[in-house]
């Protein structure tokens, strides 16, 4: 009965220390937003990311074109900077580099 406790306040207090940074990060996009400006770091100094995505069954086809589709659409984010990798469910991987 003790552990079950202890792993509840533990849970407990986890939640109350994250909540502080999100608030403040959401604070910041707030007032990005408001401004209509963007964050200052420039195009060339931000890090490549990969964005990986993986389709386990045969029929996932579209679903997998529509997420690669959606991210290209919205993501705000320099062409050059972006990577998408989707793994098949043959253990296969295509890498596409923008």
């Amino acid at each position: 009965m003790a552990v079950n406790f202890y792993i509840a306040a533990c849970t407990v207090i986890e939640a109350f220390l994250g909540i502080s940074p999100l608030r403040e990060s959401r604070k910041a996009a707030i007032k990005v937003d408001q401004n209509n400006s963007h964050f200052p770091t420039p195009d060339e100094e931000l890090p490549i990311i990969d964005l990986i995505i993986v389709a386990y069954l045969p029929n996932e086809q579209d679903i997998v074109k529509d997420q690669v589709s959606y991210a290209l659409d919205e993501l705000v984010y320099p062409r050059d900077k972006l990577r998408i990798n989707l793994g098949m469910g043959d253990q296969t991987w295509l890498s596409i580099g923008m």
